[in-house]
Formats: C-alpha cells, sequence, structure tokens
C-alpha cells in the first residue's frame, strides 16, 4: 500500500507516535529537480513485525539538506513484543521544494534513538549532492 504526504508543519512530529526509520524506494532517480520521493518506514522498536500506520512526515529544510522525520502509530505495544524484524510500508513523500543539492536525511538517525541502528551508522543521508 503506498501512502502520501504533503508538508506537514514541522511541529511535535515525535509526539504523535513510534519512532520508525525510511529509506528510498528501490528503482527511483533523485536529482536537483525531484520533488517527490517514494521511501519504505519501518518501525524502530520492536512490535511483532509490524511496523503500523506511518504518520504523516515531519519535513525540514536548510541551504544543506532536507530532513525527513517519521512517527508509526499505534504507539508501543503495552506487552513485550518480538523482534522478528518490522514489515517496511511505502510512503510517497512531497518535498515543499526541489531536493535541489541537498542531502536526503533520515530524521530518525539525528533525533531518536535510532542513531545506533544499522541503517543510520551507515549514514544518516539517504542520498547525498
Amino acid at each position: 500500500m503506498l501512502m502520501a504526504a504533503v508538508l506537514s508543519s514541522g511541529c511535535g512530529a515525535l509526539d504523535d507516535g513510534a519512532a520508525a526509520m525510511w529509506d528510498l524506494a528501490a528503482g527511483q532517480m533523485i536529482d536537483a529537480g525531484t520533488t517527490t520521493v517514494v521511501v519504505t518506514v519501518t518501525r524502530v522498536e520492536c512490535n511483532n513485525g509490524v511496523t503500523g500506520t506511518v504518520n504523516a512526515p515531519d519535513i525540514r529544510t536548510s541551504d544543506d539538506e532536507v530532513v525527513i522525520t517519521f512517527t508509526v502509530s499505534p504507539d508501543e505495544p503495552g506487552t513485550a513484543a518480538a523482534c522478528p524484524g518490522n514489515d517496511g510500508v511505502e510512503y510517497e513523500v512531497r518535498l515543499p521544494e526541489a531536493v535541489g543539492d541537498r542531502a536526503l536525511v533520515d530524521g530518525a538517525c539525528v533525533s531518536t534513538g535510532a542513531g545506533d541502528a544499522a541503517a543510520c551508522t551507515r549514514a544518516a543521508a539517504r542520498r547525498a549532492p
């Protein structure tokens, strides 16, 4: 199932669910003019293999990077959960402006406890200029 988002307000991204990481979906050509990217979102914490519902991302832009931060709902389960690896959910992100010469950065790698995850230790930037 492909979900879509338009620019979020930038407020309270982590107040509305559990942290989630993302990676670019396969087969995309990202260039300076790109304004839409398809990503695969995965819940960070164990949740019996289920990522859950992907919430609209928080998107913050600067001269050097576009930081996209996702959360998922519902929040963590109330009981212990198995950790087989959660499923990936495709999500279409509409950026507020073209990527330009900026990096696309997974906000979970820089603003949550996910920084130690394998995907983050390789690099928080999912696309370098």
